[in-house]
């Protein structure tokens, strides 16, 4: 599980012309792994927010994942899946 906070205020990398959020690093099954997000859309998704899950270590490796999104209301102190 992978927690981002802080996201409205992160900076943003653009490169190839699409800026995206980077979130920080982390390591799953012996493999570093980070989270883009690309707020603006990239160039396969037009008025979407992409997400992508970005593998930074050397070595190929084939995966199957999925995201769940959760909005977090500090007023309720409950989850809310997206």
């Amino acid at each position: 599980e992978v927690r981002y906070h802080g996201f409205v205020d992160a900076p943003t990398t653009t490169r190839l012309g699409y800026s995206y959020i980077q979130s920080p690093e982390f390591t799953c099954f012996g493999h570093r792994w980070c989270l883009r997000v690309y707020p603006d859309g990239d160039e396969n998704e037009d008025g979407m927010v992409p997400l992508y899950l970005h593998h930074m270590s050397d070595e190929a490796i084939e995966v199957q994942f999925s995201f769940t999104l959760k909005n977090y209301s500090e007023r309720g102190g409950k989850n809310h899946f997206l």
